[in-house]
């Protein structure tokens, strides 16, 4: 299920049973290999994740042998003022009151999230807080297994107000500027998170200083980037159950 959302506190439990019967029949029915997104109500909001109750009723889902080997936990974060990722103009990198708390309980639990939908406007107050988001995202690879862009492919790249579809003809692509500052800049070293390490007591940025950076880097929708590199959302070995992007 895609984002689900308006759960009352008391069927969070629910939720987790009936994603608990989801994940066991999956194993169940052969795929043992493959990881498994869970998603939390609130639209999955990486800011009320923890504090909703989804982090923690999610973290009792286990595989058949109880194990939690390859079940992730998703999460989508829009940067502008409801989160809807309706607005051109973004307000927060929503570190502190989003990705820090997600990361510390992560951490503690020796667990990993995906954040599976992300993205702003191309706008300059956009561009600052994505960047500052990504590279604090790509600088905790123990605890964030990577994020995918929204959006591009079927989204036009001048109609939609998320586009990070690039602009122009077969050869001649150029990236739009989150996709050139954001996605492509915080893996080359070129973005940093405003969430320090003295402040959080995580990483903040690797990638910015030449360290690991998360495994999977994504834009919904498959589209060629200026660099000529093929990007999309399928990747192999991840299988996206609850939230289907396709």
């Amino acid at each position: 299920m895609n984002e689900p959302h308006d759960l009352p506190d008391a069927d969070l439990a629910t939720w987790a049973t009936t994603v608990q019967a989801a994940v066991t029949a999956i194993r169940n029915a052969g795929a043992t290999t493959q990881t498994i997104l869970l998603p939390g109500t609130d639209f999955t909001h990486a800011t009320s994740f923890v504090e909703n109750g989804s982090a923690g009723n999610l973290s009792r889902v286990t595989n058949p042998d109880g194990s939690t080997a390859r079940l992730v936990f998703e999460v989508h974060q829009y940067l502008d003022a409801d989160g809807s990722g309706q607005a051109l103009e973004c307000v927060s990198d929503h570190a502190s009151d989003g990705f820090v708390p997600l990361a510390r309980f992560l951490a503690a639990g020796g667990r990993r999230a995906f954040v599976g939908e992300i993205g702003g406007g191309n706008t300059s107050s956009c561009i600052t807080n994505l960047c500052s988001s990504l590279a604090f995202i790509n600088g905790n690879p123990d605890v964030f297994m990577g994020y995918t862009g929204w959006s591009a492919g079927g989204f036009s790249a001048t109609d939609y107000n998320l586009t990070m579809t690039p602009m122009g003809s077969p050869g001649n692509f150029v990236d739009q500027q989150t996709v050139a500052q954001c996605v492509v800049g915080t893996r080359n070293g070129l973005g940093n998170s405003t969430a320090s390490l003295n402040s959080t007591g995580l990483r903040g940025s690797s990638a910015a200083s030449g360290g690991n950076s998360t495994d999977v880097v994504a834009i919904a929708g498959s589209a060629r980037h200026s660099a000529g590199e093929m990007v999309g959302i399928v990747v192999v070995g991840l299988l996206t159950v609850f939230a289907m992007w396709l």
